[in-house]
């Protein structure tokens, strides 16, 4: 038994164990985590956007949970996309901006989607990142699997990319 007074507020961590104290702060409590394989693993998420802002928001946002790769409009996305899928190191997300230039994400989504129909790849889970009003977005669905209206709360851009990856 520890005799020394710990701070309750202290908490020190690393990935499965982890130091705090009872809520007197009179014991250390010592509590092992398990992670599963998903959530220690860092995801694999392409940006496609055009705007310095918004991909700067996103990398800021994603760094700790996510290796990301950043192009600029719709042609480097299927650039990358495709390069991906030849080195067998596909994406685990792809975040389209609607309105890119090149090619927007709307095309960028039908390439993607007939590509992995034509070659009966696994589908490839992507959020759509857009200006428009929910319900337009909502109406118009063309395949993907989430949306994200601009200015992007990360908060939940993260808790989209949880949900998907169950």
């Amino acid at each position: 038994m520890l005799h020394k007074k710990y701070n309750h507020d202290f908490i020190l961590f690393c990935p499965t164990i982890y130091l705090t104290t009872d809520p007197n702060g009179d014991n250390l409590i010592i509590v092992m985590a398990r992670q599963n394989k998903e959530s220690a693993r860092r995801w694999n998420i392409l940006i496609a956007e055009d705007d310095l802002a918004s991909r700067a928001l996103l990398l800021k946002a994603l760094s700790r949970r996510a290796t990301c790769t950043v192009v600029e409009n719709g042609e480097q996305a299927m650039e990358t996309y495709r390069k991906a899928f030849k080195k067998k190191k596909a994406f685990d997300f792809i975040l389209l901006d609607v309105t890119m230039p090149v090619a927007d994400g709307f095309e960028v989504l039908r390439s993607i989607r007939k590509e992995e129909e034509e070659k009966n790849l696994t589908p490839s889970r992507i959020i759509m990142i857009t200006a428009y009003k929910d319900s337009l977005m909502e109406h118009y669905n063309m395949g993907w699997d989430e949306y994200i209206t601009k200015p992007v709360d990360t908060d939940r851009l993260i808790e989209k990319l949880e949900k998907l990856s169950t």
